[in-house]
């Protein structure tokens, strides 16, 4: 997968599955996230590592076009971590790359180092954001990266590294999750929530999925099947939502033509900004396949 091929993709749902076990593997068959991950790091014992990278390489990859591919490897500087490029570079497909627990400038230089050691500079990657140095050295990290696309929080690693709690209501999760939001923002990149880890509460992933896509999320970690189709629902916009914004491009059209240079809608003024938002929107719902493609927006 191209980077150019990113922007008509869908991340709401990037679903993890640990590659070491088989029956979890032959599973993803059968599901439908926007974006499939093989896990090589937490999920996997050091011992069954091989086996991960085995069940990767012998996946039917073309079986599902449906789905995008990453790949989590194991972190930078690990023993594990140049066998997982080397299982990378032998695919025959190009997935995304997912490099855990990245800290700092020098971090990325060794990563980029290793990419290239491989041949893989240029493959889409994505950073997962799980500890405190991350992010004060956030916005040197990405200003000094190649090819990175999005930014993903990891917030079960972040609380262990701050001594925090878990929170119900993620409170203490604000002020990560806002700057991982607005750095990939600032830099054009996607960006990804954090899973929610009560697999049996779908009402309360329902409920982080919807603050999730308020908050300007693209998507966010599922850990279980059940999860996929919540999430895909709650990042995808809602009917009432394209109504409205097919109403206010509309009304600033008719205006716009007949000479009227400032629109309001049910009594309330259509700034620029709630224009381009609304623009935003319905290219969001023709992405998605939930609207037919001759809007003009």
């Amino acid at each position: 997968m191209t980077i150019s091929t990113l922007k008509n993709k869908a991340f709401r749902s990037l679903f993890f599955a640990p590659a070491h076990i088989d029956r979890f593997v032959t599973k993803t068959y059968e599901l439908s996230p926007d974006v499939l991950v093989f896990d090589l790091e937490d999920s996997v014992p050091n011992d069954l590592k091989n086996k991960a990278r085995e069940n990767i390489s012998n996946y039917n990859f073309s079986a599902d076009e449906k789905s995008s591919y990453m790949i989590r490897t194991n972190p930078i500087g690990s023993n594990f971590f140049n066998d997982d490029l080397y299982l990378i570079k032998s695919l025959s497909v190009d997935p995304i790359i997912l490099i855990p627990k990245i800290r700092n400038i020098d971090d990325l230089s060794k990563m980029q180092d290793s990419l290239k050691q491989y041949d893989l500079e240029n493959i889409p990657k994505f950073l997962l954001i799980e500890n405190a140095e991350a992010l004060l050295n956030l916005n040197e990290i990405i200003k000094n990266s190649n090819n990175v696309c999005g930014l993903v929080f990891g917030h079960e690693d972040y609380l262990n590294d701050i001594d925090g709690l878990h929170l119900k209501d993620n409170s203490n999760l604000s002020y990560a999750r806002s700057l991982i939001l607005n750095t990939a923002k600032a830099f054009k990149m996607l960006s990804i929530d954090t899973p929610y880890l009560n697999l049996k509460d779908l009402d309360g992933c329902k409920q982080q999925a919807i603050y999730g896509y308020s908050m300007g999320f693209d998507g966010m970690l599922v850990l279980h099947p059940f999860q996929i189709d919540v999430v895909n629902k709650c990042y995808s916009p809602t009917k009432d939502q394209v109504t409205k914004a097919l109403e206010i491009i509309d009304q600033t059209k008719i205006d716009r033509s007949t000479g009227v240079s400032i629109s309001f809608r049910n009594d309330s003024f259509i700034a620029p900004p709630i224009i381009k938002q609304a623009k935003n929107l319905i290219k969001k719902a023709i992405n998605l396949n939930l609207i037919e493609k001759d809007h003009d927006c």
